[in-house]
């Protein structure tokens, strides 16, 4: 009995020994890689890439009266920029947003959702409205070989002409597409 009991508490703490390292054994973990190499003078920051404004909470009778929400500030950073100033050097960027928009309203998204007839409206950092599919130009720093650039942006939500705002969430997007000349 005492050499069974022996072998009981031998396998015990072999056991209690062994499942101590198993336990602080975890699955392994994973990071994903990405990114895409351009033939551009820039490339686009990975926090320009793919955006989301939340243009937050906006009262139903502010937008029916006129009103719009709070404006939401984005940009587009491109970085590692090689410019030169030789002639036929590329030392401008064009940009040019794409999305849904009405009918003869090129500076107003449709938006998606419970929300009824509300738009969202971009504009400049020069306060300007961005139509879609209209290229916006920009000039890079003279003298500069490398070096990033920064477009400024903002949005809005309001009532879409002549609509009536109903209660709900919305959401809407646009693209875009930089052009170097």
């Amino acid at each position: 009995m005492k050499t069974s009991f022996n072998k009981l508490l031998i396998t015990m703490a072999v056991t209690a020994a062994t499942s101590g390292a198993m336990v602080n054994a975890a699955e392994p973990g994973r990071i994903n890689f990405e990114g895409a190499v351009t033939d551009t003078p820039c490339g686009i920051s990975a926090d320009s890439l793919n955006q989301n404004v939340n243009l937050g909470q906006i009262g139903l009778e502010n937008l029916n009266a006129g009103g719009q929400s709070e404006r939401q500030e984005f940009e587009i950073e491109l970085v590692n920029c090689q410019i030169s100033n030789e002639d036929g050097a590329q030392n401008k960027v064009s940009i040019t947003f794409n999305g849904r928009t009405a009918q003869g309203k090129t500076d107003e998204l449709l938006t998606r959702g419970d929300a009824g007839d509300v738009v969202v409206k971009m504009f400049t950092d020069s306060e300007e409205p961005v139509e879609m599919d209209t290229a916006i130009e920009s000039n890079f720093g003279a003298g500069e070989d490398s070096w990033m650039n920064t477009l400024h942006f903002y949005a809005i939500a309001a009532k879409s002409d002549g609509g009536t705002v109903t209660e709900g969430d919305f959401n809407t997007e646009a693209t875009f597409t930089l052009t170097y000349q």
